[in-house]
């Protein structure tokens, strides 16, 4: 548990853990009801 927290606390902190193509690659798969979806699951996880 030790490691992955470091892991991902690394994670968090880096500046551009993804670079600018390759978030406009994912955007084009990305449809309206995908976001809907997500933002129905975000909410339920943050306001149980």
């Amino acid at each position: 548990p030790y490691q992955q927290a470091m892991y991902y606390s690394s994670l968090i902190l880096e500046d551009n853990p993804w670079p600018g193509s390759g978030k406009l690659e994912a955007l084009v798969h990305l449809v309206a009801e995908d976001l809907s979806k997500f933002s129905q699951l975000l909410l339920s996880m943050a306001f149980f």
